[in-house]
C-alpha cells in the first residue's frame, strides 16, 4: 500500500476540476441525418447516430494527463442524453400505441392512468444501472469484440439488424480512442497507450485502466449518465497489476497515480449532472471460497481516502475472514466521510441465492449506483426501476379498511400493500414494452451477457437475467406507526379508532397531547426493543413478499429492496399525519433506519435493531446509516472502534453500513457561508455530494438527522 504523496499532476489534475469547463452541443449540424436515414430499422439508425456522436464531440486533452477521455455532460443534467432523436414524433407515438396492444395482450386490461397513483408508487425502467461486461472487453479488446459479433446468429432479419448495429457501433469506439491515439498535443506514452488498446486487449496495467474509462464513456455516451458500475474491479485489474510488477515495469507508486488519475477523471463531469452513480466494487469472497482484497484492492482505498472525491463510490465486500487492515481502512474512509460503504457478503449471497441467482453467479456480485445488488456482465436489474411508498398504504389501510384488533388491522395493511403493487406490476409490463420499441442500445448490448450470443439487444430482453427493482420509502414510520397503535390503542386503550383517525385528519391540530403520547410513549424501532422491532421485521417481511409475488414481463419475480434512496423525502411531502406522531408532510428517512431523534438509547442499540430485519427477502439491496459524532475518532484507536462496530453488526446479521461523522452544527455553519465550507461532503443517500450545493430541503434534513445522534 503506498504512502507516497500527491504527484504533481495529479495535484493539477485534482484542482483543474474547480475550473469552470467549455459548453457545447452537439446539433443536426455537426451529427448529419443520412438522406435514407429513416429509412433503416430503429436498431440501425440509433447505432449510425452514435457512430456520428462519437466522431462530432469534442476531444480536449489536458496538460499532464495519465488518462485521457473527458465526459461530453458539460451542460446536461443527469439522465439525460447527448445524441438526438433517432425516430420522429409520430414514429414515437405509433410505437407507443403498438406496446399498449402488447399490454391489453398480455394483461387481458386496457392501460391505466398510472401517473395517478403516484402517491402510492411510481415505475420507469432503468436505461443504465447496471454492471457490463468490463473484463470481457479488457481479455479481447474491440477487435476481439468483432469477432464475437461476427459468431452470432444471423438467421432473421432482427437478428441481422442487431449484428449489423453492434458491429457499427464497436467500430466506432475504436475509431474515437484512434482520434486520441494520433492527436498532437499528447504524450508519447499515452498515445501508445491508446493506439494499442483501439483494437487489442491491454497488456499492461495503465493500459487497462484507460480502457476501463473509455469503455465507461461509451456507454454513457450512449445511454446517459445512469450509474453504470464498475464491479469488481479490483479482481479484474488485478492480473494486469501483477504482471507488470513481476515485470518491473510499474513500481507501486506509480500504479497509484494510475489509480488516482481514474479517480480524478470520474470526477470531470459538470456539476449540473448530479451523481453520476458509479459504483466500485472491493474485496470479498472468491468462487473458490478465498478472501478477494489485493494491492489493486488498497490501490483504490488509497484513492478513495486521500483525495476524498465524489466518484466513484467505494463499495466493500466483508466477511468473517477479511484482513483487519483492510477493515480498518474501510471504516476511516467512512469516518472521514470519504463515500466508503460496507457489505455483508454472507448475508447478501443468501439474499440472492433465496431470490434465485445461482452461487456461482451471485459470488460476483457487486453494487450499482447507491446500494443496488447487480450480477456483473449477465443481468439487467433495473434495480431503481420501482419505488413503493409503504406509509401510503397504511394510510389507505387506516382509512379505508375494516378493523377492530391490532391483527386485523396489520391484515389490513397488508391488502394495500398487495393490491397496490399489483398496480405496480402492471404499470411495469406497460413502461417495459414501451421501453423495449423505442429504446434499443446496441453498444451496451455488446456488455451484457447473452445478447450477442442470441443476437438480440437488451432492451428487447437479450440479457441472461431480466428483473426489475423496487424500493420502499417511509418503512422506519409504518412499524412505529404499527408500533403505536398496537400498544396504546389496542392494548393500553389510550385512546380509540375514532380519536386517532379524527387527530391524523387534522394534522394533530388541537390534540398535541395525543400527538406526544404517540411519540413519547410508544415503542420505537431503532432502540433493540423487541415489540417495535418484531413489528418492524413483519412489516418489512409484507412488504418484500407482496412484491415478490409479482412478475417481471419474462415471468422473473421482481425484486424487492429495504432501501429508498431520495424517494423519502418526496414520499414525505404526499403523506399526512402518522400514528408515529409524524406530521403531515414531514420527510421520511433512508432506507431501515430509524426516524430522525427515534433511536435514543445508543448506535448498538439501533445496529441490534436493524441486524433482526429478513435481509434474505430484500434481494435488490438496502441501507443503514450509522451516526456517529466525529469525536468518536479523535482516539488513536477510534477508527478501530467503528471496524468493531462493523463486524459486529455483520455478525448479527447485518447487510449494509454507512457512516456519518460531521456535527450538524458543521453543517448549520456551512449553510450560512457556504464559500467557507465548499469542500464539506455528506452522505445523501446512497451517494455523497459537496453540502453547499444540495437544495434547502435538502440541507435541512440531513441537519436534522445529524442532529439526532
Amino acid at each position: 500500500m503506498s504512502n507516497s504523496p500527491l504527484s504533481p499532476r495529479i495535484t493539477q489534475a485534482v484542482e483543474r476540476l474547480s475550473q469552470p469547463k467549455e459548453l457545447y452541443n452537439l446539433t443536426d449540424e455537426n451529427i448529419g441525418y443520412e438522406q435514407d436515414f429513416y429509412l433503416s430499422p430503429n436498431i440501425i439508425r440509433r447505432a449510425k447516430l452514435y457512430c456520428s456522436t462519437l466522431a462530432a464531440i469534442k476531444k480536449p486533452i489536458y496538460p499532464g494527463e495519465l488518462i485521457v477521455g473527458d465526459v461530453p455532460y458539460h451542460e446536461f443534467k443527469a439522465n439525460r442524453e447527448l445524441m438526438p432523436p433517432f425516430i420522429t414524433p409520430d414514429e414515437k407515438r405509433t410505437l407507443i400505441d403498438k406496446a399498449k396492444a402488447e399490454y391489453q395482450g398480455i394483461t387481458g386490461k386496457e392501460p391505466e392512468n398510472f401517473a395517478d397513483m403516484r402517491n402510492y408508487f411510481h415505475f420507469g425502467v432503468n436505461y443504465g444501472h447496471l454492471i457490463a461486461d468490463y473484463e470481457l472487453l479488457l481479455n479481447i479488446g474491440f477487435d476481439g469484440m468483432k469477432k464475437r459479433i461476427a459468431n452470432a446468429p444471423a438467421n432473421t432479419q432482427d437478428e441481422r439488424n442487431f449484428a449489423v448495429a453492434a458491429e457499427l457501433v464497436i467500430g466506432a469506439c475504436s475509431h474515437y480512442i484512434n482520434q486520441y491515439a494520433y492527436a498532437t498535443n499528447i504524450s508519447d506514452d499515452v498515445a501508445d497507450n491508446c493506439r494499442h488498446i483501439a483494437h487489442k486487449p491491454p497488456e499492461t496495467f495503465w493500459q487497462a485502466v484507460q480502457l476501463l474509462w473509455f469503455m465507461q464513456l461509451f456507454m454513457e455516451i450512449e445511454s446517459g449518465i445512469s450509474a453504470f458500475s464498475y464491479g469488481r474491479a479490483d479482481q479484474y485489474l488485478r492480473l494486469f497489476y501483477e504482471a507488470d510488477i513481476a515485470a518491473g515495469r510499474i513500481t507501486n507508486d506509480i500504479a497509484q497515480e494510475i489509480m488516482d488519475a481514474f479517480f480524478v477523471k470520474n470526477n470531470e463531469q459538470n456539476i449540473l449532472t448530479g451523481d453520476a452513480g458509479r459504483a466500485l466494487t472491493i474485496g470479498g469472497l472468491l468462487k473458490d471460497g478465498h478472501d478477494g482484497v489485493n494491492d489493486v484492492t488498497y490501490l483504490m482505498l488509497n484513492s478513495a481516502v486521500r483525495l476524498k472525491l465524489l466518484q466513484p463510490k467505494i463499495n466493500a465486500r466483508m466477511h468473517a475472514n477479511s484482513p483487519a487492515e483492510y477493515v480498518d481502512l474501510c471504516a476511516k474512509g467512512a469516518a472521514i466521510n470519504a463515500g466508503v460503504q460496507v457489505y455483508n457478503d454472507d448475508v447478501i449471497l443468501h439474499a440472492l441465492e433465496t431470490y434465485g441467482y445461482p452461487y456461482a453467479d451471485a459470488i460476483d456480485y457487486g453494487m450499482i449506483g447507491c446500494y443496488e445488488y447487480g450480477l456483473a456482465g449477465i443481468d439487467r436489474p433495473s434495480p431503481m426501476s420501482g419505488t413503493f411508498h409503504l406509509a401510503a398504504c397504511l394510510e389507505d389501510a387506516l382509512y379505508n379498511e375494516a378493523y377492530n384488533s391490532y391483527d386485523e388491522l396489520e391484515q389490513a395493511f397488508a391488502k394495500r400493500v398487495a393490491y397496490w403493487a399489483d398496480k405496480l406490476r402492471l404499470n411495469m409490463i406497460l413502461d417495459e414494452l414501451i421501453c423495449r420499441h423505442t429504446r434499443p442500445l446496441p453498444l451496451l448490448s455488446n456488455f451484457v451477457g447473452d445478447c450477442v450470443k442470441s443476437a438480440t439487444d437488451i432492451s428487447m430482453g437479450g440479457a441472461r437475467y431480466e428483473t426489475c427493482g423496487v424500493r420502499f420509502t417511509g418503512f422506519s414510520a409504518v412499524a412505529d406507526s404499527l408500533a403505536a397503535l398496537k400498544v396504546l390503542m389496542f392494548e393500553d386503550k389510550i385512546f380509540d379508532k375514532t380519536q386517532l383517525l379524527e387527530a391524523l385528519k387534522n394534522n394533530f391540530e388541537g390534540n398535541e397531547t395525543l400527538r406526544l403520547t404517540l411519540v413519547n410513549k410508544a415503542p420505537k424501532y431503532g432502540n433493540d426493543n423487541d415489540i417495535a422491532d418484531a413489528i418492524a421485521v413483519k412489516v418489512g417481511e409484507i412488504c418484500c413478499n407482496e412484491i415478490l409475488k409479482q412478475t417481471h414481463i419474462k415471468g422473473a419475480k421482481l425484486r424487492p429492496g429495504l432501501f429508498s434512496f431520495s424517494g423519502f423525502m418526496v414520499a414525505g411531502e404526499r403523506c399526512g399525519a402518522l400514528p408515529n406522531g409524524r406530521k403531515a408532510g414531514e420527510p421520511f428517512v433512508n432506507g431501515v433506519c430509524p426516524m430522525h431523534g427515534a433511536d435514543k438509547n445508543s448506535p448498538t442499540a439501533m445496529l441490534a435493531s436493524a441486524a433482526k430485519l429478513n435481509y434474505a427477502l430484500s434481494a435488490n439491496g438496502t441501507t443503514l446509516d450509522l451516526k456517529l459524532p466525529s469525536s468518536v475518532y479523535l482516539a488513536p484507536s477510534g477508527f478501530q472502534q467503528l471496524s468493531h462496530m462493523i463486524r459486529a453488526y455483520f455478525d448479527m446479521g447485518g447487510a449494509h453500513l454507512q457512516a456519518y461523522t460531521l456535527s450538524a452544527e458543521e453543517l448549520e455553519a456551512a449553510k450560512k457561508d457556504p464559500e467557507k465550507h465548499a469542500n464539506i461532503i455528506v452522505r445523501v443517500t446512497g451517494y455523497s455530494a459537496y453540502f453547499v450545493t444540495l437544495g434547502d430541503a435538502l440541507q435541512d434534513e440531513i441537519i436534522k438527522r445529524t442532529a439526532s445522534f
